[in-house]
């Protein structure tokens, strides 16, 4: 890209001319780029030589700005302790120097590692604290960003509505602006939004839009996140071949970039569709994968999803007793983190448990939990499968009057959907 070779010259330049903070610039800029290009380790690299030249010449707001890029660059790589780390070093540069776009730079970016981590209420936090910084400065771009941020955090808690409500401003200032690659953001997250809510094929289009934007501008690192995003809706479409193709698509360029969250995620997808194809064991196998980058990168959100999905698989194998296991780990995390999306599948998930293993007062329990949580964030698409799922233990506790109840209740919530009602 232009902006790649310019930075280069810029650099050749000042070894050249021993123009020593020119060249401490121009790695920060080159780290950057190299960033948006999904080349992390390289970035890495660009930024730790940033950073020790401001050290060296007492540039303490370089050194501030350093840290921040590098804490992004460990957060990309999976290393959320070390992120976290960098990112406080700046909040602290920025605090004694007065920087307030920096100070609002580091909320944002610890929100980052937390929500990563799996910490919402800490991520929501940071969140409102960068979006009330970028306000007090005037600063749109930021707001923007922030916009989408907190979009993201709302999803995970999983009030979609309001996550909606986010993107849907982000997206607006990044056309406004001119922001072509958070208009590209944007889109994608408003993407998984509507994947949330079952409106599978404006996910779809949204997805796409994220993908020829990121192709488009040379963003390696967003084409990889499109291709996983498309891999998912094309499940829930039942296109099993084609997503499986997204994403190991996904999963190369995560490899090829030194992404170690988005390398854990594509195992995870590639285990989802495996297991859609019936292959338990292979499926078993990625999730593991997934597992094993999850606590080894401290990624604690991640592990919970995966112990949720190794306990889809010990369902499919027949194996209720490590199943239960594996949800009540998904339970606990969930807990621990905010993450009341990730509560509700869990409750819903033991719900059908119990009912198999005919503890049906306990079966009860769980799903009405599961209802609660879904009325809790308008998760419509929750609540209707909640109450099919009521229905039927309530028919088995011969409670027939209250059955009938919960089920006309699913019909109707899958009919507002637009979706056929079928089962729970």
């Amino acid at each position: 890209p232009a902006a790649k070779e310019m930075h280069e010259k810029h650099l050749a330049n000042a070894l050249q001319t021993g123009d020593v903070a020119g060249e401490g610039k121009a790695y920060c800029n080159l780290g950057n780029v190299y960033h948006s290009l999904g080349e992390i380790m390289k970035a890495r690299e660009m930024h730790e030589k940033h950073l020790e030249i401001a050290q060296r010449l007492g540039d303490v707001a370089g050194e501030g700005k350093a840290y921040g890029n590098l804490g992004n660059a460990y957060d990309s790589l999976g290393d959320f302790a070390k992120a976290k780390e960098m990112h406080e070093k700046h909040l602290e540069i920025a605090v004694k120097t007065g920087d307030k776009a920096g100070e609002g730079k580091s909320f944002c970016n610890l929100g980052n590692v937390y929500h990563s981590i799996g910490d919402i209420e800490k991520a929501k936090e940071m969140r409102e604290k960068h979006l009330g910084s970028v306000q007090q400065i005037g600063d749109v771009a930021g707001e923007g960003k922030a916009y989408g941020n907190l979009g993201n955090t709302y999803h995970a808690m999983g009030d979609f509505a309001k996550a909606k409500e986010m993107h849907e401003k982000h997206l607006k200032i990044a056309e406004q602006t001119g922001d072509v690659a958070g208009t590209g953001k944007a889109y994608g997250n408003l993407g998984n939004v509507h994947y949330s809510l079952g409106d599978y094929a404006e996910a779809k289009e949204m997805h796409h839009k994220r993908l020829e934007i990121a192709k488009r501008i040379g963003d390696l690192a967003g084409e990889g996140k499109a291709y996983g995003n498309l891999g998912n809706v094309l499940v829930a479409l039942g296109e099993l071949d084609p997503a499986q193709e997204m994403h190991e698509q996904h999963l190369k360029i995560a490899k090829q970039t030194g992404d170690v969250a988005g390398e854990g995620k594509a195992y995870s997808n590639l285990g989802l569709v495996l297991f859609g194809k019936g292959a338990y064991a292979k499926a078993k196998e990625m999730h593991d994968l997934h597992l094993a980058i999850a606590q080894r990168t401290g990624d604690v959100a991640g592990e919970g999803r995966v112990y949720g999905n190794l306990g889809n698989v010990h369902i499919s194998l027949g194996d209720t007793a490590a199943a239960r296991e594996m949800y009540e780990k998904r339970l606990e995390i969930a807990k621990k983190t905010g993450d009341l999306q990730g509560e509700g599948k869990s409750y819903c998930n033991l719900g059908c448990v119990y009912f198999t293993l005919g503890e049906m007062d306990k079966a009860k329990e769980m799903h009405e939990q599961h209802l609660a949580i879904s009325k809790k964030t308008g998760d419509a698409a929750g609540e209707g499968k909640a109450c099919g799922n009521l229905a039927t233990v309530l028919y088995a506790l011969g409670d027939v009057d209250k059955a009938r109840e919960m089920r006309n209740t699913y019909q109707t919530l899958a009919k507002g959907a637009g979706k056929p009602a079928q089962p729970a």
